[in-house]
């Protein structure tokens, strides 16, 4: 039997690095219609159909073998492709927040890439372009997300596949074994650049993030702690698992309008396990509220025709103490389980809710104490978080953070476009489709000064599903965030009106 595996989370980002694979039925540039769409019809599989890619499609799932997968496409007249073995040849890198792309340069790239074109990068990304910069034998690209009616004029995309986590993680390391790694070469960005290492640990805004995942058969566990120390200390931990489940996706878009998008998840079924302890041993820090994305569990990329999938199992986490005074301390420790199908229908009218989900949630400890003065403290997860991607920017050559804000700098004063750059809210999802389970937790206390000293731990649970307006090329207000399942636990001590008034 294949025993588990502890994996770093930084495992799944050195795929990025196979520019190594040809691919097969590459899609030509100069036609509008995506020969890899040559139309099967439902219900049958599209045979010879070898999806466009900058990776190994190894690494994920090809959709064109499952059945029922249906690829139809034609592209918007003005969308500019850059062919799959260009991207693998002239990327070098890609920023953490993917607005940033560095290519070698060429009069091909130069005359393709210009500020407020639309640009389908085969097997990588759709794009806008925001501005151009150039650094020595380098082009410097800033892009934001473009919506897929930029890119199609028709289409009618559909698959059912299988997430199996085992399978894919075996997969995905043994390809990562034998993978080449590009090193950067930019002179014109010194000093010298230092490609982070993998580690199973991360520095992020003052927090330590440990992280783990073990595969079996049927599920993957997970583990992230977190931790932070000085005049304000706190241990963060949430765990549990995620068991194997169905995916699926349709798409239909009339004269470059979405008529209809349906993303849904079957047989979903996991647990969390998220306690923490914050205290203040000497005078606290003033700190705002701090929001951080989590190391993603996999990244599991959809192949099929130029512009494949991700489905992305993340976490993300929202902590805002209000401590008054030292040694102030609380403690909380709490469960999740959640079961079912999730999912949502997007049309021209609105959302609906397709799912069929239930979940329990129990406060198991809560202490919380002050010796003088109130406080209170908000720590809150989103764990997991199913997030369906356009494209695999998780899997492209990653660029280091330092790199990257020199790269920033030249775009902000270049006069070849305009390029900002944008805060990234850790909290918010640009997914096309996306299911989440948000965990809300409060502590507070009144203090021992106070008539009768009260403590309060409440807890929200709620099940969301929802889809991106920017993605997807709708007007916001039809794209409204579904709860498909919440619960609200409210532990008062002692349980008395002076402590719940």
């Amino acid at each position: 039997m294949t025993q588990p595996r502890h994996i770093s989370p930084f495992v799944l980002r050195a795929l990025a690095l196979l520019l190594v694979c040809t691919c097969t039925s590459l899609i030509s540039c100069h036609k509008s219609t995506d020969p890899s769409a040559a139309s099967p019809s439902s219900g049958s599989s599209p045979a010879g159909v070898a999806p466009a890619s900058v990776a190994d499609i190894s690494s994920g799932i090809d959709l064109s073998k499952q059945p029922g997968t249906r690829y139809q496409v034609t592209y918007a007249n003005d969308v500019i492709r850059i062919s799959a073995p260009t991207v693998r040849r002239d990327l070098i890198g890609v920023n953490r927040d993917h607005d940033i792309y560095i290519f070698s340069d060429s009069a091909e790239l130069r005359s393709k890439l210009t500020p407020g074109s639309f640009v389908l990068f085969e097997g990588a990304s759709f794009k806008k372009i925001q501005a151009i910069a150039t650094g020595g034998s380098h082009l410097i690209v800033g892009v934001e997300a473009a919506p897929l009616t930029r890119l199609f004029k028709d289409a009618d995309i559909r698959w059912h596949t299988p997430i199996n986590f085992l399978e894919i993680h075996n997969r995905q390391e043994a390809l990562s074994r034998h993978s080449y790694v590009r090193r950067f070469s930019l002179p014109w960005l010194s000093p010298p650049p230092v490609s982070a290492a993998e580690a199973k640990e991360e520095e992020e805004e003052g927090w330590h993030i440990k992280s783990d995942a073990h595969f079996s058969p049927d599920k993957v566990n997970f583990q992230v702690d977190l931790t932070r120390s000085g005049d304000l200390d706190a241990t963060i931990t949430g765990k549990g698992y995620v068991k194997n489940f169905e995916s699926s996706l349709a798409l239909t878009v009339n004269n470059s309008q979405v008529s209809k998008f349906d993303f849904s998840n079957q047989n979903v079924n996991g647990i969390v396990d998220f306690d923490w302890t914050i205290g203040a041993s000497g005078k606290p820090p003033e700190l705002g509220e701090e929001r951080l994305k989590l190391p993603a569990l996999m990244s599991v990329p959809l192949y099929l025709g130029a512009l494949p999938f991700t489905l992305e199992l993340g976490e993300a986490l929202l902590f805002h103490p209000a401590f008054s005074t030292k040694q102030e301390i609380a403690k909380g420790a709490f469960h999740v389980d959640y079961n079912g199908v999730t999912g949502l229908s997007v049309t021209k009218t609105g959302t609906q809710d397709t799912s069929d989900a239930t979940s329990d949630s129990s406060i198991q400890t809560s202490t919380a104490f002050s010796p003088m003065a109130a406080f209170g403290v908000v720590v809150a997860v989103a764990m997991p978080r199913f997030e369906l991607k356009t494209g695999t920017e998780e899997l492209l050559p990653p660029m280091p953070d330092a790199l990257a804000d020199r790269a920033a700098a030249l775009l902000e004063k270049t006069t070849i476009g305009h390029f900002i750059k944008k805060a990234k809210e850790a909290l918010k999802t640009e997914a096309a489709g996306t299911f989440q389970v948000v965990l809300s937790s409060t502590a507070s206390h009144s203090g021992m000064l106070s008539l009768v000293p009260c403590q309060r731990f409440t807890l929200h649970v709620e099940g969301q599903v929802s889809a991106d307006a920017t993605v997807l090329g709708m007007p916001k207000e039809l794209l409204k965030t579904i709860t498909i399942f919440k619960k609200d636990i409210d532990h008062p001590t002692p349980n008395a009106k002076i402590c719940t008034g």
